[in-house]
């Protein structure tokens, strides 16, 4: 509606391309076309992509959360509302044979989704990280700095956003399993009988290694990555306005 009643028509956006001398109507409508055709298929994709990933990361981390209380709860005869769906009068042995099932189930569930995100997430770092810098580098080149911003801050934002939606998953599933080891120090485990107390120590032994989401076995999906992937971002910035500025 914008481009059909304004006779002072203006680009959609401040990138460059083949057509920007003209400023003809036909060129910014086809543009324009251009970039909606464009944000619909990526839009489509991403949103279907990153809800399942929520789904699968939100379905790990409430089950590891009612793991952590139903071990937190061994060697005291009381089972949690909040835990395992396991009998009443269950004894000590079957609930930690329980746990030790559920939580092998959680590992398996947590590589199935990391093999499932493994390229997307490269794909995603490679091109949020790129398409950043090119849109901090636009910012900085063009003549209207405030129309630049209005125009390219949102998309700028959306890129690093979609990285942190990764990076958040994959840290609150480290977490968890972080905390299914403290539940394993905090249960009675000192009032057992030596057989459970065997299996409690072995269940802090396996529980005590790191549980990470890897991209290509290199990128770990956590708070980490995302703090450096904004310091790297800004460094690659400042060193493409340093060689460009140069007469």
């Amino acid at each position: 509606m914008h481009i059909a009643i304004d006779p002072q028509i203006h680009r959609s956006s401040p990138y460059w391309t083949a057509s920007m001398t003209s400023g003809t109507k036909q060129d910014i409508i086809r543009d324009y076309l251009f970039n909606l055709d464009s944000a619909i298929v990526a839009l489509s994709a991403n949103v279907i992509g990153d809800t399942l990933f929520l789904i699968l990361t939100n379905q790990i981390c409430h089950r590891l959360l009612l793991l952590a209380e139903t071990v937190a709860s061994i060697g005291k005869g009381i089972r949690p509302l909040e835990g395992l769906s396991v009998p009443e009068d269950a004894t000590d042995e079957e609930v930690i044979r329980r746990c030790v099932d559920e939580h092998n189930l959680l590992l398996k569930m947590t590589k199935q989704v990391e093999e499932l995100y493994d390229r997307i997430f490269l794909v995603q770092l490679v091109y949020s990280c790129s398409d950043a810098c090119l849109t901090l580098f636009t910012i900085s080149q063009y003549e209207d700095f405030v129309e630049a911003m209005n125009q390219l801050l949102p998309q700028f934002i959306s890129l690093f956003l979609e990285i942190f939606l990764f990076c958040w998953g994959g840290q609150m599933i480290n977490n968890h399993f972080e905390r299914l080891h403290l539940a394993s120090y905090d249960s009675e485990w000192y009032s057992l009988d030596e057989k459970n107390r065997s299996s409690i120590l072995v269940i802090q032994t396996f529980t005590g290694r790191p549980v990470n989401v890897t991209s290509t076995s290199i990128f770990h999906m956590n708070f980490h990555t995302y703090e450096t992937i904004c310091k790297e971002v800004f460094s690659y910035y400042t060193i493409m306005r340093q060689l460009f500025s140069q007469k």
